[in-house]
């Protein structure tokens, strides 16, 4: 066993997932969030130098992941009401449907009191919209890892959803393989601060002279397909205020790559190194790879890696669900958070002490984004996507 040397864990080499806080016999690890905002670990009175907290961190092992794509699919809901409340093709909620139908439990990350972002199970169906939609900030998974274990030692079906890195400390926290455990793995851009978005909305409260009660990331009340134009937040009277992503400092960073966390620019988790049994991302250019396709209001592609993963994406039931077989090529083509991480030439020195460090997020004014935002769909899409 390795001995304990967390004490000056950076972003660097740390991914925040949290199981070395979670594995600590003597509960003296915390998560605290870093002077960018990131949540990491720090260790405090009580500690024995076990050496749990280095063994189970899957940034410091060299461990191989499932590596072979054994079916991909372009998918969407057939619901429309649970289409316009996902951010792609709704495919996710398939998926919790039936590990809930069969007694299971669902994780999944939903936003906490101060625009924080954290991992929480679900039990029911009508509790599902709790995790829905993309929250693009680093979740706390908290003690979502001892639960999953409890659950599976029970023999209760477990359906976990996270990112690459999440999912690789939840299995390192587990330690073996469970036949009940579905991991559903999310493509990653990479994850900024929950420190910096708390530091955002606080600057968009002063802007608007408001106090925000809701945000949500790719809005599809005014781009239905749910891309990365719009983005809503709401005031506590109930007011929407819609705006356009690539002209906000916190959405066009994130975009381009400027705030994301030092791990996400050299991620362990891409290409053939994917964690999950199932790989969920939206299909950007389904228009072209699959025309006849009706993704109105947004289409997942689903990157199937192991047996266990196809059996669950087959118990879907046929009436809920559009599918049509498809290929890892078409999917990369236009999603490349697949296969490469961010470039670590566009992140940006920041922190949180800096008194205008949203401000100097803010993009200059782009004739190309002004066009882009303004173009009517029909055209995007009947004519420009095809080209």
């Amino acid at each position: 066993m390795m001995k304990c040397n967390l004490g000056n864990v950076g972003e660097e080499s740390c991914n925040g997932c949290g199981a070395c806080y979670q594995k600590c016999p003597k509960h003296c690890i915390q998560m605290v969030e870093n002077d960018r905002g990131f949540l990491l670990p720090q260790i405090g009175d009580g500690c024995i130098s076990c050496g749990l907290c280095v063994d189970v961190c899957p940034e410091r092992k060299n461990t191989e992941f499932v590596n072979k794509v054994v079916e991909v699919w372009a998918a969407a809901d057939i619901r429309d009401d649970i289409l316009k409340e996902s951010t792609s093709g709704g495919v996710f909620v398939l998926f919790a449907e039936q590990i809930l139908s069969q007694n299971g439990v669902v994780f999944g990350c939903t936003w906490e009191v101060g625009f924080r972002v954290k991992h929480i199970k679900v039990t029911k169906i009508d509790a599902l919209f709790n995790i829905q939609k993309s929250k693009y900030i680093q979740s706390n998974t908290a003690d979502t890892f001892k639960e999953v274990q409890g659950l599976l030692q029970n023999g209760v079906p477990v359906l976990y959803s996270g990112t690459g890195c999440q999912i690789a400390g939840l299995r390192s926290y587990l330690g073996k393989n469970y036949d009940t455990l579905y991991a559903v793995e999310v493509a990653c851009h990479g994850v900024p601060a929950p420190g910096l978005f708390a530091k955002y909305i606080a600057w968009l409260e002063a802007k608007y002279s408001i106090k925000i009660a809701n945000y949500t990331f790719r809005n599809k009340v005014k781009h239905k397909k749910g891309e990365h134009y719009t983005f809503s937040f709401e005031d506590q009277n109930g007011r929407k205020i819609y705006k356009y992503s690539n002209e906000d400092p916190f959405y066009a960073s994130f975009l381009k790559g400027k705030t994301l966390r030092d791990t996400c620019y050299h991620c362990k988790y891409k290409n053939f190194n994917h964690t999950g049994d199932i790989l969920l991302c939206d299909f950007w250019g389904i228009e072209k790879a699959h025309p006849s396709f009706d993704a109105k209001y947004g289409a997942s592609a689903v990157l199937i890696y192991s047996d266990k993963g196809k059996r669950l994406f087959e118990e879907i039931p046929r009436k809920t669900i559009r599918k049509e077989k498809s290929q890892y090529e078409a999917v990369v083509a236009s999603n490349s958070s697949v296969i490469k991480s961010a470039d670590v030439g566009c992140r940006i020195q920041y922190s949180l002490k800096d008194s205008d460090v949203v401000e100097r997020m803010i993009p200059p004014k782009s004739l190309k984004n002004f066009v882009k935002n303004h173009i009517p769909e029909w055209i995007k899409y009947s004519f420009i996507k095809k080209l």
